[in-house]
């Protein structure tokens, strides 16, 4: 069966909410590091245009993610971001934060939300080395093995090509 999303309506006009899940990936870490980077080289909170040369098209629309993450915060009288203090322990591997974030009205919702029930698969924390882990074998690693095996039926020298 198919992950549904949680969705309320509103009972006096009929709008509709859904919660939205998140996946912490390569693409946030690398949005924490610029801003951690930018707050320590100018001292001041970072606002997007800031950086915005930096980032591709889909990095800039997931950065405000990093606050429902726990990463940055934001300051609304600058419209700028800070990075949090469990952004530098995270970043420097002391802790472990939650894999997936559901968002709903612009807040993260706790994992005993109902909205959670909609979901096969729950958060779990993850230090930094595990964001982005490929379990299975890199390209180059797999063609250098596959070309170490001989040919499966033909032992080595006994290779003729007279049939032909």
């Amino acid at each position: 069966m198919p992950e549904q999303n949680y969705i309320t309506v509103c009972s006096q006009c009929g709008h509709k909410t859904a919660a939205y899940l998140h996946i912490l990936s390569k693409v946030h870490i690398k949005l924490i590091r610029l801003t951690v980077e930018f707050y320590q080289r100018h001292a001041r909170p970072m606002q997007l245009k800031d950086i915005e040369k930096d980032l591709t098209k889909t990095e800039y629309l997931k950065y405000t993610i990093l606050q429902h993450f726990g990463l940055t915060e934001h300051v609304s009288e600058l419209d700028a971001w800070l990075p949090t203090s469990k952004a530098y322990t995270f970043l420097s591997g002391k802790e472990a934060i939650a894999d997936r974030v559901l968002v709903f009205g612009n807040r993260a919702l706790l994992v005993s939300h109902p909205a959670w029930g909609c979901r096969s698969k729950k958060p779990r924390s993850v230090f930094i080395a595990e964001v982005g882990y490929t379990p299975y074998k890199q390209r180059r690693n797999y063609q250098q093995e596959k070309a170490a095996r001989p040919l499966r039926g033909v032992a080595m020298g006994q290779l003729s090509f007279d049939n032909f």
